[in-house]
């Protein structure tokens, strides 16, 4: 009788484990629906960052609670623009975490705030030169002097 549980119970533990998030990559979707949801400034133009291309994503800094939740996340994204024009996006967000929480992930900081920093095409390449793979990625030949 209990091996015909087993199942259903590993079955009822998944479903939670994904529906409260404590599987998933509920900070990232939320860091992506930010991103999207803003107008970025693409060398003096305003643009929708849904329009931008992510190239390229640095590891971002994150520091948590106790609890899984998110507290401070500082994030790196370099972008391109339709025009083939580069902007990186900076998103910082913090949190006091003073409220656990039993959905780990579900407490994304409140407050993301993105800055755009334009880049010419000499600087992004002089940015990725050290790191040959991702130049690769980005713009399609291998770094120079590799």
């Amino acid at each position: 009788m209990w091996i015909n549980l087993l199942p259903v119970m590993l079955l009822l533990f998944i479903v939670i484990y994904r529906v409260c998030g404590w599987g998933g990559n509920g900070s990232l979707d939320l860091l992506e629906m930010s991103f999207e949801s803003q107008q970025a400034m693409v060398h003096g133009k305003p643009m929708p960052a849904s329009d931008l291309l992510v190239v390229h994503r640095w590891r971002p800094s994150c520091m948590t609670s106790r609890w899984g939740d998110v507290l401070m996340i500082d994030v790196n994204w370099l972008c391109r623009s339709p025009e083939g024009l580069f902007v990186l996006g900076i998103a910082q967000g913090g949190d006091d975490g003073t409220t656990p929480s039993l959905y780990p992930h579900k407490l994304f900081p409140r407050d993301i705030r993105w800055v755009w920093r334009s880049l010419s095409e000499d600087r992004v390449r002089q940015m990725l030169t050290p790191t040959p793979r991702i130049y690769r990625k980005v713009f399609g030949v291998p770094a120079p002097g590799r």
